[in-house]
């Protein structure tokens, strides 16, 4: 197979420079490029294409890494108000399991709703566990209960997408009564929300773009869910809407402070790219 060959970092500026990309300070875009992946700016390369490998004429290589600073920002604030609902959920799940069918219950699929689903669930969850082998608690109960695992241990040691997926195959009246009790919707919301939100816990784990991304993976909308321009958008509006209903109220007030004084700090930062309607902070 012939790849392309490797280009100097030299020639990574000269290249955007010949496709119509304004620099303005070869020095320093090589200095940026030097500790940021080309290819990591690609996405953002592309939505300021007019046609193939050639900018809109007058776009400059400061304002796609303004963007692209942006990004990682707004990465960092999600995981800071997505780690509070994870939290949540791993102890309602495990507390609710545990009191209702007993500290083993991960090891029961009449448990479970689906059984093919019980033993993929389960097999990740042990995978998971034991990669965390050297944890003092993990060792414990290799050592002392046989590699069993009681429902409260190994709900901290699973990922937020098998947790999701745990929950996802509960049967349905312990999934409702979680749901309903604790995140104050009916469950078929909660475990298409949950799905969606992995997908982008997992786009802002592994430094992916959010400008002007549409995200494949779609919360189900609920009835209030439907405002202006951007009602049938898949970008990370609706996902933070969705955020802000699974979190407790200080938690999102300190989110939407964050987001209200980079949007007032940093021109650069436009809701609309983001998928967000004209009367967003009404809404959030």
């Amino acid at each position: 197979m012939n790849l392309k060959p490797p280009l100097k970092i030299s020639d990574q500026v000269d290249l955007l420079e010949s496709r119509g990309l304004v620099i303005n300070d070869k020095r320093a875009a090589r200095s940026f490029l030097e500790h940021h992946n080309y290819y990591q700016l690609n996405a953002y390369f592309h939505k300021f294409y007019q046609s193939t490998d050639l900018f809109f004429k007058g776009t400059t290589f400061d304002h796609i890494v303004e963007i692209s600073n942006t990004d990682a920002w707004l990465r960092h604030q999600i995981f800071a108000v997505l780690e509070p609902i994870e939290n949540h959920l791993r102890c309602r799940i495990a507390y609710h399991l545990a009191t209702k069918y007993g500290s083993d219950v991960l090891y029961h699929f009449d448990k479970f709703d689906d059984v093919r689903c019980w033993e993929k669930n389960l097999s990740k969850i042990t995978k998971e566990i034991f990669r965390n082998g050297k944890n003092p608690v993990v060792k414990h109960h290799i050592d002392i209960y046989d590699s069993v695992f009681p429902i409260w241990v190994a709900a901290e040691f699973v990922s937020f997408g098998t947790l999701s997926m745990l929950y996802s195959n509960l049967k349905q009246e312990d999934s409702s009564r979680i749901s309903n009790d604790y995140f104050r919707v009916p469950d078929e919301y909660l475990k298409s929300w949950l799905h969606s939100l992995t997908v982008l816990r997992n786009i802002c784990a592994h430094s992916g773009y959010l400008f002007r991304r549409e995200i494949p993976t779609v919360p189900k909308r609920f009835p209030d869910m439907n405002w202006g321009p951007s009602a049938n958008s898949n970008k990370l509006f609706i996902f933070l809407y969705v955020i802000k209903r699974l979190s407790v109220i200080g938690d999102w007030q300190i989110f939407l402070a964050n987001i209200t004084d980079y949007e007032h700090q940093h021109g650069c930062f436009t809701s609309n790219d983001y998928g967000f309607p004209d009367n967003w902070r009404e809404i959030l």
